[in-house]
């Protein structure tokens, strides 16, 4: 049994009843519509990757904005399905490669990389120098490469030099690769994936291109942005207005904060007077909420 090995009881879902099995009303909106919450919002934040046991690795914030770790929001942008935390991506860039094709994207906290059409992520990988390694079904790339920020435009392996690995199926890059950023086009806005939310260590020396190509048959989002937009932006959502918005998170990462935080819910878990603070949720750095 899968949760047997994980240090967590099951999954808990925060989208909304449409894809909710049988169409019950999930937890959050039903804390929401008992009036249990300031406001009908919740707050991901999530650190730079690191060891995934004993350690923190962000928030989730019921009720209220991570005004601890977050900074001012940058934007809301309406969904366009009420079903999982979907809306508009008006582009992708990277490096000399850019593509103003839009299409439906979803922000997703159980995906560990970002996930989009197989010929934007080839040329993406190209751009940072990233190889695909066919037994594992990913890029990889050299864990020091001083790449550019991915700006979420398109055509990504290619552009960051990413190099496909038929053995493992997967797209490798030199760690220490010189990338550019990513950078995704939402809104009016531009969000950019700095190189070190998107080169993932793997050990041995090799690092993981935090891109992948999907195909979703026509049905569905093409994109979904996982673990690296998570860490390159806080995302807050609104189950009454139907919104998300992206903050950036503040720097450097308060882990003192963040674990005294731990302690004290480890003392008074039983305690619920302060709803936006003590329904939050611990996030490990293997990308899952414990509370």
């Amino acid at each position: 049994d899968f949760f047997e090995e994980q240090p967590m009881d099951g999954i808990l879902g925060l989208a909304f009843s449409s894809v909710a099995v049988g169409k019950v009303t999930p937890p959050f909106i039903n804390a929401v519509e008992q009036g249990f919450l300031d406001q009908p919002i919740f707050t991901v934040f999530m650190g730079h990757s690191g060891p995934s046991v004993e350690k923190v690795g962000g928030w989730f914030t019921y009720g209220g904005i991570d005004s601890d770790n977050c900074g001012e929001v940058i934007a809301y942008e309406p969904l366009t399905s009420a079903s999982f935390w979907q809306f508009k991506l008006k582009g992708v860039a990277v490096g000399d490669y850019s593509t103003d094709r839009e299409f439906q994207a979803v922000s997703d906290t159980g995906t560990s990389l970002i996930s989009g059409p197989q010929d934007v992520i080839e040329d993406i990988a190209k751009q940072v120098g990233a190889t695909f390694n066919e037994e594992v079904g990913t890029y990889f790339i050299p864990c020091n490469s001083d790449t550019p920020s991915i700006v979420l435009k398109i055509d990504i392996a290619k552009q960051v030099g990413a190099t496909f690995n038929e053995e493992v199926g997967t797209y490798f890059i030199p760690c220490n690769s010189d990338t550019p950023s990513i950078v995704l086009k939402i809104g009016d806005n531009d969000y950019s994936i700095p190189k070190e939310n998107y080169i993932v260590p793997v050990g041995n020396n090799e690092c993981e291109f935090g891109f992948f190509s999907f195909n979703g048959g026509g049905k569905g989002p093409e994109w979904i942005l996982g673990d690296p937009f998570l860490r390159s932006y806080c995302n807050i959502h609104n189950v009454v207005e139907k919104t998300i918005g992206f903050a950036t998170p503040k720097k450097p990462i308060q882990k003192q904060k963040i674990d005294k935080k731990m302690e004290e819910k480890i003392d008074e878990n039983d305690s619920l007077e302060n709803e936006s603070v003590e329904m939050e949720g611990l996030v490990a750095s293997d990308g899952k909420i414990y509370f």
